[in-house]
């Protein structure tokens, strides 16, 4: 699939495999309406704990800004927007595609995974989800998490001199800013 304007030629190669024989084949050219959110200009919404199948049949692969971090060029992409109802902390994935996550005006300010996101979003912010496929069928999910209450080095919880602490880094995040020297989510 490729995106061209009226009146202006395009150049299709057809070419062989490498050291392949040469020989006949067939080629047609027919018009494709692109997927309803193919672009930025009308993204279909995500709603919250839903698995939506990602369906690239119609989708083109476009170029979404010049900061490097939307989508992944040779891959048809579609987008997603997503609204918190509620400010916490949420799980995005894209089993079998990659996903960009823009934040702002959709296109921009990505940072791009191919599994998947954890944003901390305040309430009623709206994220962009850039979508991109080969071949495999993909899913895409946006999940809240519980955050543990210790998450952050301004909540550590007290400790008692030999006396058992439980607590669990599920849903915690890597936060550096209080002398944790492993890159894995911690608490405190």
């Amino acid at each position: 699939n490729f995106r061209t304007n009226s009146g202006t030629p395009e150049f299709i190669v057809v070419d062989t495999a490498f050291n392949a024989a040469s020989g006949a084949f067939s080629l047609q050219v027919s018009p494709l309406v692109p997927a309803q959110n193919d672009t930025c200009t009308a993204p279909a919404v995500l709603p919250l704990s839903t698995t939506v199948a990602v369906d690239f049949s119609a989708a083109l692969d476009d170029s979404f800004g010049s900061d490097g971090g939307c989508g992944y060029e040779g891959y048809p992409d579609v987008v997603y927007a997503f609204t918190a109802a509620t400010a916490g902390r949420y799980r995005v994935i894209a089993p079998g595609g990659a996903v960009s996550v823009s934040r702002g005006t959709c296109g921009s300010a990505c940072s791009a995974s191919l599994g998947g996101h954890v944003v901390d979003l305040a309430a009623g912010a709206t994220i962009f989800l850039i979508v991109d496929g080969a071949t495999a069928p993909v899913t895409l999910r946006v999940d809240p998490i519980v955050v543990p209450a210790n998450d952050l080095c301004a909540n550590a919880l007290p400790l008692t001199l030999a006396t058992p602490a439980q607590g669990t880094t599920v849903g915690a995040e890597l936060d550096a800013r209080c002398n944790s020297y492993y890159l894995g989510p911690d608490v405190f």
